[in-house]
C-alpha cells in the first residue's frame, strides 16, 4: 500500500490565484487530479461536500482533508 496522499485540485479556470497553482505545477509535475468546478456541477458538489459548503477556489484536497489559500497550497505541494 502506498503513503502517498491522494491529491485533489479543485479549481475554476479563469481564476488567477488557481493560476498561480497550476502554474507551479506546470514546473513540478506530481500525481494531481485537478476538477473544473466552473466547468463540472459533480466536481463542485463534491467540492462543496468536502467543504461543508464553502465555495472557494482554489481548493487542495489530501486525502480527506483540504486548504484553499494559493500560497498555503503552493507551500504544501513542495513538501511532497
Amino acid at each position: 500500500m502506498s503513503n502517498k496522499p491522494k491529491l485533489t485540485l479543485y479549481i475554476g479556470t479563469t481564476c488567477m490565484f488557481c493560476a498561480k497553482v497550476t502554474d507551479f505545477l506546470k514546473s513540478h509535475p506530481m500525481e494531481i487530479e485537478i476538477k473544473d468546478v466552473w466547468a463540472d456541477e459533480i466536481a463542485n458538489q463534491e467540492m462543496l461536500t468536502l467543504t461543508g459548503g464553502k465555495a472557494q477556489v482554489p481548493c487542495l484536497r489530501i486525502n480527506d482533508a483540504y486548504m484553499h489559500e494559493s500560497l498555503d497550497i503552493i507551500e504544501k505541494l513542495k513538501s511532497f
